[in-house]
């Protein structure tokens, strides 16, 4: 989440109202987590750098190629945790992940 004009922001305002905006993403968007807050200014540059290297970091995340081996021992080691479900009583198989 970016803010941005935050040079225009008043200086002793300035922490409570992280605080306020990070309670607020972690109440209204609860189900997406470690969303992250910047506050920066497009004027005169504040953070903006930072802003980048979360864009490359999630990008570089983002397109990170996992091989079938490294699924299937995650999925065999998940499987003796939480048994697949069942159906007629025969389990459900998994045959393909995107």
């Amino acid at each position: 989440m970016v803010v941005n004009k935050w040079d225009l922001f008043p200086k002793e305002l300035r922490k409570k109202a992280i605080k306020y905006m990070e309670k607020q993403l972690a109440t209204k968007f609860s189900l997406l987590k470690d969303i992250k807050l910047f506050c920066v200014s497009a004027k005169t540059g504040l953070n903006l750098n930072k802003v980048l290297d979360e864009v490359l970091m999630v990008y570089k995340k983002w397109n990170l190629r996992v091989t079938t081996g490294m699924l299937n021992d995650w999925l065999r080691r998940f499987k003796k945790i939480h048994p697949a479900p069942t159906h007629n009583r025969e389990t459900l198989k998994i045959r393909y992940f995107v």
